[in-house]
């Protein structure tokens, strides 16, 4: 086994910066609810907090025949959307 590096930086807001030895990655969400990009493909995971009990969908980033599941415009659609409404909440609790 070899060496490995792996560092995970909060942006804030639900959002972090993923870097690691295979490249870099973003992951963004709300607790038990979290969706990644990363150099390996695209994630999903949905948790029940406190339980240990979880679901996670890895994909690859393999090419998909059109309409067969979520494609990388939409998350990237979701994750600007989900970073719009926590500056909007944070903005207007202040």
């Amino acid at each position: 086994m070899g060496w490995n590096f792996r560092r995970s930086l909060n942006l804030g807001g639900g959002f972090r910066l993923n870097l690691s030895k295979r490249g870099i990655g973003a992951s963004g969400g709300i607790r038990g609810f979290r969706i990644g990009l990363g150099p390996r493909g695209k994630r999903l995971q949905i948790s029940v907090p406190g339980t240990g009990i979880y679901y996670r969908k890895d994909e690859g980033w393999q090419q998909q025949v059109p309409g067969s599941g979520v494609s990388v415009f939409r998350i990237a659609i979701l994750l600007a959307a989900m970073a719009a409404a926590v500056v909007w909440v944070l903005g207007v609790s202040r």
